[in-house]
């Protein structure tokens, strides 16, 4: 079964990332994850018909990705926490941010900017549009949505950012607050989230444009 899924994903793959929305190719750090999208909505086409749930996909993708960060070197991982929190690091977000507050590209994520005080965070962002979301729904597949978000509390968790976050656009609320602190233990996970995203699914609360 596994092998035909496998195949069958693959082939869901190929034909749906020709189709993916242009969001500003390079200039788009976000840009990556429509890929994953198209990923995680390859992997629910070939499974759905085994009876495999949204839930089936979203817990193998973050158990792939776990073992994946668990042996993400160390040294690029302390490379990159201190390159996110850099002077340069901080300054290309709000670069960013900024950018997409433009709307060039209809199917893009769209940034504020958020300034810590160091106590409780030491900066973040919401974002108002969620391409992920807006992809999804395009495919009538947003129960999926909030298991793709789940997997920043693993790259949080490897990297030592200390992310923090109690809303998310793929849960039904109006922006994701992403709020990140160097060196804070991250506290959410697979286990923290999952039954409210059953909740959220079961009662039909989740992103609608």
């Amino acid at each position: 079964m596994a092998d035909k899924i496998t195949k069958n994903a693959f082939s869901e793959y190929k034909a749906l990332v020709v189709e993916l929305a242009d969001v500003g190719g390079k200039k788009n750090p976000d840009s990556k994850f429509l890929n994953i999208a198209a990923w995680y909505l390859a992997y629910y086409r070939a499974m759905k018909p085994y009876g495999k749930t949204a839930e089936d996909v979203g817990r193998m993708i973050y158990q792939l990705n776990k073992i994946t960060w668990k042996h993400y070197p160390e040294n690029k991982a302390e490379k990159k926490c201190a390159a996110f929190f850099s002077v340069k690091g901080i300054k290309e977000m709000k670069k960013w941010c900024k950018w997409t507050q433009k709307r060039e590209y209809p199917a893009n994520w769209i940034a504020k900017f958020v300034q810590g005080e160091g106590k409780e965070f030491d900066f973040g962002y919401d974002y108002s549009h969620c391409g992920v979301c807006m992809y999804l729904y395009a495919y009538n597949a947003r129960e999926l949505a909030p298991f793709v978000c789940t997997n920043d509390f693993l790259k949080s968790k490897k990297l030592n950012t200390g992310l923090y976050r109690t809303k998310t656009i793929a849960m039904g609320d109006e922006f994701c607050n992403f709020r990140f602190k160097k060196g804070r233990k991250v506290t959410q996970s697979w286990d923290t989230e999952i039954e409210k995203i059953r909740e959220h699914i079961k009662k039909g609360k989740l992103y609608h444009p």
